[in-house]
């Protein structure tokens, strides 16, 4: 086997490689990760619809909920266990 350079050595300039780093953003309530686990940081009620007078029950502190829909009003629509409800955005905390 022969191996060979297509290359002259005459004409390699080095080149400037700029490497950038991921680095996270903090994330208002409007860019929640739809699919994404989410962390429950306090007691929050749970809601049938996005208004406060639909509260049917309460969700504990540390429970997760799977995103289902983007956040609208301070809501956001939520998955636990098979069952789909709303939460407001302000208790929830990406994991």
């Amino acid at each position: 086997m022969i191996l060979s350079s297509c290359q002259k050595e005459d004409d390699y300039q080095p080149q400037e490689i700029t490497i950038y780093e991921n680095q996270k953003e903090e994330k208002s309530d409007d860019s929640l990760q739809i699919d994404g686990l989410y962390e429950v940081t306090d007691d929050a009620d749970i809601y049938a619809d996005m208004d406060e007078e639909t509260a049917f029950d309460k969700l504990e502190k540390g429970s997760f909920v799977k995103i289902e829909s983007e956040s609208e009003n301070g809501f956001v629509r939520v998955e636990l266990d098979g069952d789909s409800f709303y939460i407001k955005t302000k208790y929830l905390k990406e994991i």
